[in-house]
């Protein structure tokens, strides 16, 4: 195929007028993915003790600079 305009195929530019070539088939990998080994449990982490509360906030809203007459 032979491009109109510059353009990017495959991590390649080719300018207008130049030859692209065919996209090229590769194999399909059809492996199976290899075995995991199973891996011992492990024992759960002691629980933490909640964290004492925050006291709410006064305000939520912005700070905004007062004009001075």
């Amino acid at each position: 195929m032979i491009a109109t305009h510059n353009i990017k195929v495959n991590g390649r530019w080719y300018r207008a007028g130049e030859e692209i070539p065919e996209k090229e088939e590769t194999p399909k990998k059809t492996e199976k993915p290899a075995e995991v080994p199973e891996v011992p449990a492990m024992e759960e982490p002691a629980k933490e003790e909640p964290k004492a509360e925050t006291k709410a906030r006064a305000s939520s809203g912005t700070r905004r600079k007062k004009i001075s007459e």
